[in-house]
């Protein structure tokens, strides 16, 4: 039982649950009721019977007082037992002290031979005593009753009232009290009949309550688990006409459907507009993209080749951030006897121009190709990096109203090794002098280009030795960082120094190599164009 129990309790099914649990109880409350019934209405009908056995014997007793018997079979016999029957008595026997029966009666056997003795034993004889007129006792009962709980029956003794001449004699019946064997019976077919209303009332109780409750239970399960497949259609369906909790929870359960079904379409249509517009934006992306692949290869037609400052031994690196770069370099080479402007050069010189335009991208790629194609014609008035980067400035500024600006070093190398230099802003190059391992910064000598229109830029000038390096690059190098935090580490001129001096003597090409390898395992990723030049004075 103690199993069963504890399955019932860990079942998941809240119909089983409570579905056991009542039929336990009603089992419970039937039971307890039948008994209770029955035992109080025994009780009852035990005392009734108690009280009725004593009022038939009274009334039998007083039928016999005065009714005189002989041992003749006359009328006041046959009136003896007309009284008897009439008091649901069937059987009787006379019989005088001595055992001698005179008359012996059953009502269902009236053929039956008469005894002629009965034995009597000393019960018997105590009981006649006690019948028998005492001499010192005024209050000796004619008869004597016995009830037996039992069976209810009862043993009843009389003395009879005889002829003085016949001496005494006695009347001892033992009989059942019908009535009650009725009784009973009619209180066991009463438990009956409660019985069987109460499981009757019960089924019919749990009937009602299983479809009151379960059946629209069930209904909200089936359309939540069609809902979870995907009919997001179903719905709650039995008839909302008791407005009790359970419909009030069905109709918020269909008006949240149906709020579902309204948001996944409008969804649904969101996303088919999005994946239409995303097939636009692929097809504009992808033109986007082809625009920038011819862009790539139209900037990298104004990249110099190597070969024109072939003996400066001059490695490169140029890696745009997206497919068109905001860096630029370009080389030049001014022999003796050109013209430039007015005048002949006599000594012949080379000339290298680097810039850094702000942003990244097209644009950023607009102004540094604008300001190359302008160089051209600069360069046949002036070879001054000052006046260069003067009349330059003034370009971008006019063009593009100071919405944009670029940085940018020229250099200008004569053949004596003599080097000019203006910086606009720029990051320092570098000019490191392997034979002491001095390392020198060519600071920046006014604004970035494109800021100031009338700026006069200074020019360095200082004498390069055979073997000195110069090192130019832009700040995507230094400033890249290792983490998007706002407070992560950058790449760094330190660390820029640092591999420079630790690997000098290798090649220009695998120097800039180990400085794009040591980035790429530093960044995180690409934030700006990184270009780096590295060329050695002959």
């Amino acid at each position: 039982m103690q199993k069963f129990i504890s399955k019932i309790s860990f079942s998941s099914s809240l119909r089983v649950q409570i579905g056991v649990i009542y039929t336990l109880l009603t089992l419970i409350n039937i039971v307890f009721f039948s008994v209770m019934i029955f035992e109080n209405q025994t009780d009852l009908l035990t005392t009734n019977i108690k009280i009725n056995s004593k009022n038939i014997v009274r009334t039998i007793a007083n039928d016999l007082q005065n009714n005189t018997i002989s041992q003749k079979k006359d009328e006041n016999l046959e009136n003896l037992k007309t009284s008897m029957v009439s008091n649901g008595v069937d059987n009787f026997i006379i019989f005088d002290k001595d055992g001698n029966v005179w008359h012996e009666w059953r009502k269902d056997d009236e053929s039956k031979p008469i005894k002629k003795k009965i034995e009597i034993d000393k019960g018997l004889q105590d009981q006649i005593k006690e019948i028998s007129p005492k001499e010192d006792s005024v209050f000796t009962a004619p008869y004597k009753s016995e009830l037996n709980d039992q069976n209810f029956t009862i043993n009843f003794l009389m003395k009879l009232k005889t002829e003085e001449e016949a001496g005494d004699a006695y009347l001892k019946t033992v009989f059942s009290i019908q009535d009650f064997q009725s009784r009973l019976n009619n209180l066991y077919y009463q438990i009956f009949l409660a019985v069987v209303w109460g499981i009757i009332f019960h089924t019919l109780f749990g009937i009602y309550v299983y479809r009151l409750i379960f059946v629209r239970v069930g209904a909200l399960k089936i359309a939540s688990d069609k809902m979870a497949t995907g009919d997001l259609k179903s719905r709650a369906e039995w008839k909302f006409n008791k407005m009790d909790e359970l419909d009030n929870l069905g109709i918020a359960f269909n008006t949240m459907a149906g709020n579902i079904e309204d948001k996944i379409e409008t969804i649904l249509a969101q996303k088919s507009e999005i994946e239409k517009q995303k097939g636009e934006i692929e097809a504009k992306d992808a033109e986007i993209q082809h625009e920038l692949d011819i862009g790539q290869e139209v900037q990298e037609l104004f990249l110099p080749p190597k070969k024109r400052l072939k003996q400066f031994n001059v490695a490169t690196y140029y890696q745009p951030m997206r497919k068109v770069s905001g860096d630029i370099y370009h080389f030049y080479k001014f022999p003796s006897g050109s013209n430039i402007g007015k005048k002949k050069l006599k000594n012949s010189f080379s000339g290298l121009f680097f810039a850094d335009a702000s942003g990244h991208g097209p644009s950023a790629a607009i102004i540094t190709v604008s300001m190359v194609l302008s160089l051209d014609s600069i360069l046949q008035k002036t070879i001054n990096p000052g006046v260069i980067l003067q009349k330059l400035s003034e370009i971008v500024g006019k063009a593009f109203q100071a919405s944009f600006f670029a940085t940018g070093v020229f250099f200008l190398i004569s053949e004596n090794n003599t080097i000019f230099c203006s910086n606009a802003g720029h990051n320092p190059p570098i000019h490191y002098r392997p034979s002491t391992g001095e390392m020198f910064f060519i600071k920046s000598s006014g604004p970035p280009i494109g800021m100031r229109e009338d700026f006069v830029y200074k020019v360095e000038r200082f004498k390069a030795q055979p073997g000195d390096k110069i090192f130019i690059y832009s700040d995507g190098l230094t400033e890249s960082p290792n983490t998007p935090a706002e407070d992560s580490e950058q790449f760094g001129e330190e660390r820029v120094i640092r591999i420079l001096k630790e690997n000098i003597e290798m090649d220009n090409k695998d120097v800039l190599k180990l400085l794009a390898k040591e980035l790429d395992e530093f960044k995180y990723r690409y934030l700006d164009d990184v270009s780096m030049i590295l060329l050695e004075i002959p």
